[in-house]
C-alpha cells in the first residue's frame, strides 16, 4: 500500500526552512528601508545647506558694499546695500529692501550658528559665511540624525 502525503517531520521542517526565508527577507528589507530614510535625510540636507550658500555668495558677489558686520569682525546677520541675511526660527532669510524676510531653507531642516566674518582688509570686501544645518528631528530618531557645516569665502566684484 502506497502512502501519499507527508509525515509531521516533513511538515515541520518545511515550515522551519519557509519560516528562516521570511525572516531573513523581512531584516533585508527593513535594513533596506532604513537606509533608504537615512539616504533621504542626507540628501535633504546636503541640497537645504549648497541653496542658500549659493544664493548668499552670488548677491554678496553682486554687491557693492559690506555695512555689516564691520571689517575684522563677525555676526549673525549681514547688510550688504539694501539685502539682509539672518537667522530667524531656525531658517536662513533674505530680505530685500522694504519686502518681509523670505526663508531660503525649508522647514524639514534647522540651521544653527549661522556666522557673517568680515576678512575685508582693503576694498573689496571678503565676506565669509559659515553655519550648520541638520534634519529637523523633533522625535530624536537615529535615522533621521544628520548635520552638515557649510563654509564659503565671497569676494565682492
Amino acid at each position: 500500500m502506497k502512502r501519499f502525503g507527508f509525515t509531521l517531520m516533513e511538515l515541520l521542517l518545511y515550515v522551519s526552512i519557509i519560516g528562516s526565508i521570511m525572516l531573513v527577507m523581512s531584516v533585508f528589507f527593513s535594513v533596506l528601508q532604513h537606509q533608504g530614510v537615512r539616504s533621504r535625510v542626507i540628501m535633504e540636507v546636503e541640497e537645504q545647506s549648497l541653496a542658500p550658500m549659493q544664493i548668499m555668495t552670488q548677491i554678496i558677489r553682486n554687491s557693492t558694499a559690506i555695512i555689516l558686520p564691520p571689517t575684522g569682525t563677525s555676526s549673525s546677520s549681514a547688510t550688504l546695500n539694501s539685502t539682509i541675511f539672518s537667522l530667524a526660527s531656525g531658517a536662513i532669510t533674505m530680505k530685500e529692501g522694504g519686502s518681509a524676510a523670505v526663508p531660503l531653507t525649508s522647514a524639514k531642516v534647522v540651521v544653527s550658528n549661522l556666522t557673517f566674518t568680515n576678512l575685508s582688509a582693503t576694498s573689496p570686501g571678503i565676506l565669509q559665511i559659515q553655519y550648520a544645518v541638520s534634519y529637523n528631528n523633533p522625535d530624536g530618531m537615529p535615522e533621521y540624525t544628520y548635520t552638515k557645516i557649510s563654509t564659503s569665502t565671497a569676494t565682492l566684484r
